[in-house]
């Protein structure tokens, strides 16, 4: 009895191989990893947070997001929207603030407490979902932490902040 030709097992290799890579990618991307076209949630971590950005006074919630960190160089922001005391509010508003226009990044999300952007008298719509907000605007001196060294701080209200930053 003939033992059959190897040649006709080999095709099996390539599709192993196939196979196996089509099962790590569905892996990878069930487990939640971040591709540039995902869009950012929601977080609601204040601890998460306070690894990302500076936070000078207490916060009693925080809802936040943030773009995918490129992997060569790149931009990449956080926005958070932050409930403060109303004492502390000076501590999060670097200087007075300046009346200037701003559009939010690419891929945030106008949702829960950032839906407050939309309903400020200074807010148009744009393409793609975004916004551009005209408003007194603030620095980010007291919340910035490297690399996230530029971007903006606006009062929502007596008790809350928007702050938006990037890293160039």
């Amino acid at each position: 009895m003939e033992r059959p030709a190897r040649a006709a097992r080999q095709p099996r290799g390539p599709r192993r191989s196939l196979l196996a890579a089509v099962v790590a990618a569905v892996t990878l991307a069930a487990c939640g990893k971040i591709t540039s076209r995902s869009a950012p949630t929601v977080n609601t971590d204040l601890a998460a947070l306070v690894r990302l950005v500076k936070l000078p006074a207490d916060v009693g919630h925080a809802e936040w997001q943030t773009s995918p960190m490129a992997e060569h160089g790149g931009d990449w922001w956080v926005a958070a929207v932050l409930d403060v005391p109303a004492a502390a509010m000076p501590q999060f508003l670097a200087g007075p603030g300046v009346a200037g226009t701003f559009d939010t990044p690419p891929g945030m999300q106008a949702t829960a407490s950032f839906a407050a952007l939309k309903g400020l008298p200074g807010t148009r719509p744009l393409a793609g979902d975004r916004l551009s907000v005209t408003a007194d605007l603030h620095g980010i001196e007291p919340c910035a932490s490297s690399p996230l060294l530029h971007g903006h701080a606006l009062q929502l209200s007596p008790t809350r902040v928007f702050v938006l930053l990037w890293t160039t």
